[in-house]
């Protein structure tokens, strides 16, 4: 066994986590919807980024796919806010600085579940 093998923390999500970029929308509970882009996706939940800073416990919705071909529509999932943080600079309109948030979700249908595992088939 290497050493690196010994040292790696397992992945405590489950359903398939892949990282994919797709568009996606948070609409926060009296608020107006945020435009983010999924940067890892999961049947438990995602981590997005956006231009906006969200809060420890938040609750949303989140619309993945917006746009994406071969989608008969967006997948919209109730989630909480499980940390934000600020990032560096990256290519997201403009470079500013962004925030990267992992979301867990919290209301997903079976018929959802079978979505997010055609995106990441």
């Amino acid at each position: 066994m290497s050493l690196v093998a010994r040292n790696r923390v397992p992945d405590r999500r489950t359903g398939f986590p892949g990282s994919i970029r797709v568009p996606a929308r948070v609409s926060l509970f009296g608020g107006g919807p945020l435009d983010a882009l999924t940067i890892d996706l999961s049947i438990d939940g995602a981590n997005l980024i956006s231009a906006t800073q969200l809060h420890l416990g938040q609750e949303c919705l989140v619309e993945i796919g917006i746009g994406r071909a071969g989608l008969v529509r967006p997948l919209t999932i109730k989630a909480v806010v499980c940390y934000c943080i600020g990032t560096a600079p990256v290519r997201f309109q403009n470079g500013a600085v962004r925030f990267r948030t992992r979301v867990q979700f919290t209301g997903l249908s079976a018929e959802d579940q079978r979505m997010i595992e055609a995106i990441l088939a």
